[in-house]
């Protein structure tokens, strides 16, 4: 192999590697205290409704632990909340076909409540649907 082949892909190795490390994404620095309002729907009525206050960046799966009585599995995408409960609410699928529902800001999540970090005036949604 010629001297040049092996520079251009030394550079093509270390740019690559550079951009693999900039695409990894690590869960990012708590900032300053914000709002954030957490809510429970049953049957198309809000159930549940409260506001916290906690710092940035914080996840929603923390807040939830934090705040609720959650039973959930763990994989490796993340929890799986399959019950929330808080004072006499309690939110959990009956029927095999129903599972709880996470939702930020009115739109269905992108990610699960492990995976995404709280901003300010956040409303968590949870509730029940179907598939």
């Amino acid at each position: 192999m010629s001297k040049f082949l092996r520079k251009v892909l030394s550079i093509v190795l270390v740019v690559g590697a550079l951009f693999l490390i900039a695409s990894c994404k690590n869960k990012p620095a708590k900032g300053d205290l914000v709002s954030v309002t957490v809510k429970l729907e049953k049957s198309g009525e809000v159930v549940h409704e409260k506001t916290y206050e906690v710092k940035e960046k914080t996840s929603a799966f923390e807040l939830m632990k934090e705040n609720y009585t959650l039973t959930y599995t763990e994989s490796e995408y993340g929890a799986f909340v399959t019950a929330i409960k808080v004072a006499e609410v309690e939110l959990k699928p009956v029927e095999a076909n129903e599972f709880i529902a996470f939702y930020v800001n009115g739109e269905s999540s992108m990610v699960g409540v492990s995976s995404y970090y709280i901003v300010a005036d956040d409303i968590l949604l949870f509730k029940i649907e179907t598939f």
